[in-house]
């Protein structure tokens, strides 16, 4: 899996890399660059999350948010006709700063993190009623107290009570990891999303000589 992973998210780098060279310029212009952006930083979070925290869900979440965009670049044109910024065009004069790399940077991490929590969000809740859907039934704790070996009498009954109650641990001790690693995602995306904001107004100051235009983001 991590091999896959590494290989998925430096072919990516590759691609932008080919990009930043056709383009003379980092790749995150447009909505298809910006898409691709977000995916590929995602991406680099999750891995590097997955290294602090030894938690597989941050690789998991970050990965499925990268193929939801990279799905979403190359599947839009046929469905709305709409190629959605793929041709490789220059920055407009106003906007060609180097705010606007540092700015957009920050925000599409956001956006990233932002997706993986809705991911993650949506899992907790699907296990969850799975959970209750399927609750812990006589017959699964009678298979596990005969996988354990017990037999006969009160000692089968407490096997049988044991095994059901680290069934019941486990479970939620996954609904528990998710959770975690979903706050440790929308606090990041927190940061990352208000710093964003913050430099934007910076950045329109800079160009337009007025931080706030009061739009629904700001």
């Amino acid at each position: 899996r991590w091999a896959f992973f590494t290989l998925a998210v430096l072919t990516q780098a590759a691609f932008m890399g080919v990009r930043w060279w056709l383009a003379g310029r980092i790749p995150i212009q447009n909505e298809f660059e910006s898409v691709l952006g977000s995916a590929f930083v995602g991406c680099v979070i999750g891995w590097f999350l997955e290294l602090w925290k030894k938690n597989s869900l941050f690789g998991m979440a970050m990965s499925f948010v990268g193929f939801l965009a990279m799905t979403a670049c190359f599947v839009v044109p046929f469905v709305l006709g709409d190629h959605i910024g793929a041709n490789i065009g220059k920055v407009d004069g106003v906007l060609n700063t180097y705010w606007l790399y540092i700015h957009v940077n920050v925000i599409i991490s956001s956006y990233a993190l932002i997706a993986a929590s809705f991911c993650m969000g949506l899992t907790y809740m699907g296990t969850k009623l799975f959970y209750h859907l399927h609750p812990i039934s006589p017959a699964q704790s009678m298979a596990l107290a005969g996988a354990g070996g017990g037999s006969g009498g009160s000692g089968g009954g407490a096997g049988s009570d044991n095994n059901v109650s680290t069934l019941e641990l486990a479970r939620r001790k996954f609904l528990l990891q998710l959770d975690s690693a979903n706050i440790v995602i929308l606090q990041m995306a927190f940061w990352f999303l208000g710093t964003g904001i913050i430099l934007g107004a910076v950045w329109a100051d800079y160009s337009w000589g007025r931080p706030w235009e009061w739009d629904p983001k700001e």
